[in-house]
């Protein structure tokens, strides 16, 4: 089918752009503009590469993209986010691989140090990146920092744009899970968030 067929063409277009830029920095031309359209261009093609579950070929690309960008530009957070999401991604997918060919399984925390290390980055450049925030503090989760996936989750609660943001619901039921795992505490610091608003109740902070 014609919508079939579109995907890999724009997946195609988007890596021989990112060759042709990269071929003229091999040439000479190491001007900004051309490691920032070397750098989109492959970061496109990534995001290509990870629609079509090619998790292994988007992986390096989004590790070309992230080389060729400008460090601290919104533009390399969002490819490092991506690449975070992708990295997770192929976690999965090599898991369930091993799991139906009965080969060992590694240790997730390992799997998880890579994206945990993007995401950390990513909230280190822009601390109201609420994706980020709720992905990072799921990750936590799952290795047993309750404490500190309460507080990204909380965050990413904060961030949610009030009750109607569909993304709201999650990130307060995922909030809610990361406090029961806490030890009682006197403090209202991990209160829980209201119903009514994507707030923290006074003190929770």
């Amino acid at each position: 089918t014609k919508s079939g067929a579109a995907a890999p063409n724009k997946e195609a277009d988007h890596e021989r752009a990112a060759q042709a830029f990269e071929a003229a920095m091999r040439a000479g031309d190491r001007t900004p503009a051309t490691r920032q359209l070397a750098s989109l261009a492959s970061s496109l093609h990534a995001d290509a590469l990870a629609r079509s579950k090619r998790f292994e070929a988007a992986v390096a690309a989004y590790e070309r993209a992230l080389a060729l960008g400008e460090p601290g530009a919104a533009s390399s957070t969002t490819m490092r986010y991506n690449y975070a999401l992708t990295l997770m991604q192929r976690q999965q997918q090599q898991q369930q691989a091993s799991s139906s060919s009965s080969s060992t399984i590694r240790d997730a925390d390992d799997d998880d140090d890579a994206p945990l290390a993007q995401l950390e980055a990513v909230v280190a450049a822009d601390a109201d990146h609420a994706e980020a925030r709720h992905a990072l503090g799921l990750l936590l989760l799952r290795r047993g920092d309750y404490e500190t996936a309460a507080s990204h989750l909380g965050r990413a609660v904060d961030l949610a744009d009030g009750v109607e943001d569909p993304a709201y619901a999650e990130r307060r039921y995922n909030y809610g899970v990361a406090v029961l795992k806490l030890p009682p505490r006197r403090s209202p610091r991990w209160a829980c968030r209201c119903r009514s608003t994507s707030r923290p109740v006074a003190g929770s902070r």
